[in-house]
């Protein structure tokens, strides 16, 4: 078997604090950005050979797709419902903020970041995510709960659960992986592990289902 050229899947998990940015604000917040530095794959497997945790040939539905405002950022667009609202956070290429958000400790937030994986051979979001999925089980204080195949506006895509636990806050995370011209698109939903993520995922699925490649 040949080796797999090394990749550096980027995780970018968005961090709102009261401190930072309070929930229920309508003005655009500052906050901050923790990418995980994590170490380069080197495994010696092909890319056919890459199996996940879902299983083959299924595909999962996100949700009904979101109504409201369409952002569109570098080469895709995603629609966002009324109480989100900008942000900015260095490394990310779009940061969304939930300004309805309840949590007294985590800002439910979105945040896009682009990887070029073009000199990475045939990579597809299967591939991607189980390099992401490999990356997260190697760093500490992340716990993958489940990856999952499923198709955002007739693209195949996958998408990636994990709890965290970064600088002593609790949160959870779902990713979405696009892998289209030579480019991986990873969105990331973020909430808090207070309850929170479970009430806002479902609004955070619908997002995702209104992901498109321009």
């Amino acid at each position: 078997m040949r080796n797999m050229k090394k990749l550096t899947a980027v995780i970018c998990a968005v961090v709102a604090t009261l401190s930072i940015a309070a929930c229920g604000s309508s003005s655009e917040g500052t906050i901050t950005s923790t990418t995980v530095a994590t170490p380069t794959l080197s495994n010696e497997t092909k890319a056919a050979e890459v199996k996940t945790t879902a299983a083959a040939g299924t595909s999962a539905t996100l949700a009904a797709p979101a109504t409201g405002t369409e952002k569109v950022g570098t080469g895709y667009s995603l629609t966002f419902p009324a109480t989100w609202v900008e942000s900015t956070s260095a490394g990310c290429d779009m940061v969304m903020m939930n300004s309805a958000c309840t949590s007294t400790s985590f800002t439910t937030n979105i945040n896009v970041v682009i990887e070029d994986v073009s000199a990475y051979g045939t990579m597809t979001s299967e591939t991607y995510c189980e390099a992401a999925k490999s990356q997260f089980a190697n760093t500490t204080g992340y716990t993958v709960t489940g990856t999952q195949k499923c198709s955002v506006n007739g693209v195949e895509a996958y998408t990636l659960t994990c709890d965290a636990v970064q600088s002593g806050i609790s949160y959870k995370i779902k990713q979405l992986y696009v892998v289209s011209g030579g480019k991986a698109y990873v969105t990331t939903f973020s909430a808090g592990a207070d309850g929170t993520y479970e009430k806002d995922v479902v609004e955070g699925d619908s997002i995702f289902a209104t992901f498109q490649v321009k």
